[in-house]
């Protein structure tokens, strides 16, 4: 089906300043014009009235666990029947894609979730976001997250389990190279692999044309990923100043995650265990001090929710308070995010050619991402899923 979208504010994510007035023509799945009101030529189009809504990419949410549930005690939940996880995970989908996000790279889940989920988002059985899917996590035994994940030890082990995730359809990989807040006894400094496992991780991953992701507060397990050429460092609470100049140097990308831990720390919710709160209580405001360096770098930034399904914005919002442009944000949250899972031709911004995922919202997002937290009207690659 065809569409002429009638934009009131066009906020297309490339940086430049707002447009007003202007029509967005889509073919298809695809963006055919961006033109002054009026003026395109799109033959049989339906025209969509946004002409009181800002209009932007759909957002692009780096950092997910669909089936993990905020609050709750994660070794608990990933002991659950794989069955039950898949059904958590497919609610989880369709929050997210009503919050306007309409691409995810999800960063481990119980067994063959992300698989199914995706597969059963793209036939239509479940609404959702498109879904970058890392399946399970690679962790060393008794590691951070081996409960979600896989365990292997020792670089052989490690190529293999990252051979047999590509085998069942994992679109990126996911390893643990520093503990984590939400295993308990875990020190989320030191490394959770050894330097060999962490080379082997990356290399394998590479060979076989798959972007790789590191779950990393601080320390030397990050150091090492970063001169290997991770693509990501997932979280970075302890991140020093140095390591984010080494982060520029080497290309890596940072996915932010703060909200996460400011939302333990300040408002804990009932049930969370008090060794998180512990973990965190510490690290987090200085993290959010450390972006502030990082917002002075040409460090490419992208944004995730955790378990925070759909809370985008939040994160976002904690951006642009520490140092970054509300522009750089919304560019965390669309073309970054994009470009980091490798789709940054077709997603993340709105252009010419570029797939139709849009979004609109009441208000201005660069003067105030609380506007986010209601997105009256979500298309994903041209088919319109929510219509004020």
């Amino acid at each position: 089906m065809n569409y002429v979208i009638r934009c009131g504010t066009l906020l297309d994510a490339t940086g430049a300043h707002p447009r007003k007035d202007v029509d967005i023509e889509v073919a298809g799945d695809t963006i055919v014009g961006i033109v002054p009101r009026g003026q395109g030529s799109l033959q049989d189009a339906v025209e969509v009235d946004l002409s009181g809504m800002t209009v932007l990419p759909g957002l692009v949410d780096c950092h997910e666990h669909l089936g993990l549930t905020f609050g709750e005690d994660e070794q608990e939940q990933g002991a659950e029947p794989s069955e039950f996880y898949a059904v958590k995970s497919a609610i989880s989908a369709e929050r997210i894609l009503r919050a306007g996000i309409t691409t995810v790279r999800t960063a481990g889940d119980k067994g063959n979730t992300g698989t199914v989920v995706k597969r059963a988002i793209a036939e239509g059985i479940v609404a959702g976001p498109r879904l970058f899917t890392a399946r399970r996590l690679i962790a060393r035994t008794g590691g951070h997250g081996w409960i979600v994940g896989r365990e292997a030890d020792g670089p052989w082990a490690i190529r293999a389990a990252i051979r047999e995730e590509v085998k069942l359809g994992a679109d990126v990989i996911k390893i643990m190279v520093s503990g984590g807040a939400a295993s308990p006894g875990s020190d989320v400094f030191a490394p959770d692999m050894t330097d060999e496992e962490i080379l082997a991780a990356i290399d394998e991953a590479h060979r076989l044309g798959r972007r790789i992701m590191a779950h990393g507060h601080g320390g030397p397990g990050v150091q090492v990923a970063v001169r290997a050429g991770v693509d990501s460092i997932e979280h970075g609470l302890l991140l020093t100043r140095e390591d984010l100049d080494l982060m520029v140097e080497y290309g890596t990308t940072l996915v932010s995650t703060n909200v996460y831990g400011l939302r333990v720390v300040e408002d804990p919710p009932a049930g969370i265990p008090q060794y998180v709160i512990d973990q965190l209580k510490d690290t987090v405001l200085g993290a959010l001090e450390t972006l502030r360096y990082a917002a002075t770098l040409p460090l490419r930034v992208a944004v995730g929710t955790d378990t925070l399904h759909g809370l985008l914005w939040e994160e976002m919002r904690v951006l642009s308070e520490y140092g970054f442009t509300p522009m750089e944000a919304l560019r965390a949250g669309t073309i970054n995010g994009a470009e980091l899972c490798g789709a940054g031709d077709k997603l993340g911004t709105l252009e010419v050619g570029k797939t139709a995922d849009i979004i609109a919202v009441v208000g201005d997002p660069l003067s105030d991402f609380s506007v986010l937290e209601s997105v009256p009207f979500v298309m994903k690659a041209g088919t319109i899923h929510y219509a004020p």
